[in-house]
């Protein structure tokens, strides 16, 4: 005896590559107002954590200051603002617009890391991070611009002393 199909609705059965359809249709059919709700939802979770980082910034203002020079003064940190100051001295400052920078922030940081940035950052750091004793960034000839083959580090005084010759 054989046994009857059962009629499936199709209205309600659901396979997987059913849902799959169905979902990617709703989406592209939604994905403004899924964009939209998602810049709202970072906005106002932004304005919160700005206004919780100021509020606990009023209240301690030691530990805030402390938590920033952290950041600043960090291998890293450092190494990122040396990074950013540079390229923004390139494109901004007008004595040096047609000068290029001819590497990326990774070959910056392993150049870095492989040079005598490491000993001048101890030295700053055992000198209480004094900014004469600062690690910078130093073109070997100033007529060119930041070239892998054409940088070095020093310390702000001694770039300072070097460029006033």
């Amino acid at each position: 005896m054989e046994v009857p199909k059962r009629k499936v609705n199709r209205k309600h059965h659901w396979t997987r590559e059913y849902a799959l359809q169905y979902a990617r249709n709703y989406y592209q059919a939604h994905i403004e107002e899924h964009k939209e709700k998602r810049k709202a939802n970072y906005r106002k979770y932004r304005e919160h954590y700005i206004a919780k980082t100021r509020e606990y910034m009023k209240a301690n203002p030691d530990k805030a200051k402390a938590w920033a020079a952290v950041g600043r003064q960090s291998v890293r940190g450092h190494l990122t603002r040396l990074y950013c100051a540079l390229v923004r001295r390139v494109q901004i400052q007008s004595s040096y617009i047609g000068r290029e920078v001819d590497f990326d922030k990774e070959w910056f940081f392993s150049f870095a890391l492989n040079s005598d940035y490491i000993r001048y950052h101890i030295d700053w750091a055992l000198d209480g991070y004094k900014r004469p004793m600062a690690p910078s960034v130093d073109r070997i000839d100033n007529n060119k611009g930041y070239l892998k083959t054409n940088i070095q580090f020093l310390t702000q005084s001694q770039n300072a002393r070097k460029n006033t010759k």
